[in-house]
């Protein structure tokens, strides 16, 4: 007998500056620390200082944060949308769920967020890029509908594969099939 488990209720928002500050910039050095590289060509140390900066609803973007609907105060997870010239292009960063909350749908929910407010910001393309070596994560993007394409800002960390969504035609916001 196949025994199911069911999953936490996850709870997305948008983060409120200043109060959010402290949860975000937490998640963000965990985001870098993981990946192990230095972002420093991102001018990330800037983008720190200036939260919400590109990341703010005034600039076209959004920062949204993921917890347990049972533990709110619990950030589990992150992503961010900040827009692309030309206007009608985003990009997806900042995009982190913490070791011990994986699996649990928070990525899949952030990542339907990112879309929809994209969609409702105009946005008609929605970029990222990420590591060859997160599986995970690029079988989410696929799964949602993302191309891989060619580097597309001039990146030159070898190893990075990029993505674009085409958000027209309404057929993204949800995943084509769960990822493993």
């Amino acid at each position: 007998m196949i025994q199911q488990t069911d999953r936490p209720v996850l709870a997305i928002r948008q983060a409120v500056f200043p109060q959010d500050l402290p949860v975000v910039t937490s998640l963000f050095s965990a985001y870098v620390a993981s990946l192990g590289i230095d972002l420093s060509y991102q001018n990330y140390s800037d983008e720190v200082l200036n939260l919400p900066g590109k990341y703010a609803e005034a600039n076209g973007g959004a920062l949204f944060l993921a917890s347990l609907e049972s533990s709110p105060d619990d950030i589990i997870g992150c992503a961010c949308l900040r827009a692309l010239a030309p206007p009608e292009k985003g990009e997806v960063k900042r995009f982190y769920i913490k070791p011990h909350s994986r699996r649990l749908g928070a990525g899949r929910k952030l990542l339907e967020c990112v879309i929809q407010e994209a969609r409702k910001l105009g946005y008609e393309e929605l970029y990222l890029d990420t590591l060859e070596t997160m599986t995970a994560a690029r079988g989410l993007y696929s799964a949602f509908g993302f191309k891989e394409i060619e580097n597309y800002y001039g990146s030159p960390l070898k190893g990075t594969v990029f993505f674009k969504l085409r958000l027209e035609g309404g057929d993204s916001l949800q995943p084509q099939s769960a990822p493993p």
